[in-house]
């Protein structure tokens, strides 16, 4: 029982940590490939859309959201199946919420 038991341990803490590897993964391509909506707090830019790309102002390098090369904000989590995005200012610390606008079409 005792060898039983710690192979569970192991185990759930192997995927407890593979998770949160998960979690805390972020995805450029899926940024820079969505348009998102402000939904609260922390507001990025002055409209209420919001669009990352090499193309636009807003542009991402390690986590980090640049306006016109100036750092704004870090992307702290992205929820794909919940279309989240979170994101704290490095300013004020303040909390922000985006939300992928195809939540809204679909």
């Amino acid at each position: 029982m005792n060898k039983l038991m710690r192979f569970l341990f192991l185990f759930i803490t192997f995927l407890m940590f593979t998770y949160g590897l998960y979690c805390w993964n972020i995805d450029h391509k899926y940024i820079s490939s969505t348009t998102f909506a402000y939904s609260s707090g922390f507001k990025l830019c002055k409209g209420d859309f919001l669009e990352i790309s090499d193309s636009s102002d807003y542009t991402i390098k390690n986590k980090i959201i640049y306006h016109k090369h100036i750092p704004m904000a870090r992307v702290i989590l992205i929820v794909k199946y919940l279309n989240i995005m979170l994101i704290i200012s490095l300013e004020n610390y303040q909390l922000g919420e985006y939300v992928d606008i195809d939540e809204f079409t679909h």
